[in-house]
C-alpha cells in the first residue's frame, strides 16, 4: 500500500478501534471526534424467506472459511479486519447502521436530487 511504503501518511481511522493493518494509527475517537465511526463491511446476503436450514448450512460453511488462517491473512493483507458475525449479529448491525445514516441524513437534511 502507499501508506506502508511511506509514500502517504495516514493520520487516523474511521473504525472505533485501531486497525490491525496500521496499529500505531490512532482512531478518530481517541483524536477527540467521540463516538465517530464511518467503516464499510461485508455481508452474505440471501432473498426474504430463506429457509432456516440453508442459513444455519451457509453460516457453518463461511464460518469453516473464516478460521482458515490463510484466507484470514489473505483479507486482513488487504488492510481489511475480518470479523465473522452471526446472522443475528449482522442484522442488527443492518439496524443500528440504518438508524445512525438515517440520523445523519435527516440532521445534515440531505437530499437526494
Amino acid at each position: 500500500s502507499a501508506a506502508k511504503a511511506g509514500k502517504v501518511r495516514p493520520l487516523a481511522v474511521t473504525s472505533l478501534k485501531r486497525s490491525n493493518a496500521f496499529p500505531d494509527v490512532p482512531t478518530l475517537d481517541e483524536l477527540g471526534f467521540k463516538g465517530f465511526e464511518s467503516v464499510a463491511w461485508y455481508g452474505l446476503m440471501g432473498p426474504a424467506g430463506l429457509p432456516a436450514e440453508v442459513v444455519t448450512r451457509l453460516t457453518r460453511a463461511l464460518s469453516k472459511v473464516g478460521e482458515d488462517k490463510a484466507v484470514m491473512d489473505q483479507i486482513n493483507a488487504t488492510g481489511c479486519d475480518a470479523e465473522m458475525l452471526s446472522p443475528e449479529q449482522t442484522l442488527d448491525k443492518i439496524r443500528a447502521d440504518s438508524l445512525k445514516w438515517s440520523k445523519v441524513i435527516k440532521d445534515a437534511n440531505i437530499k437526494a436530487e
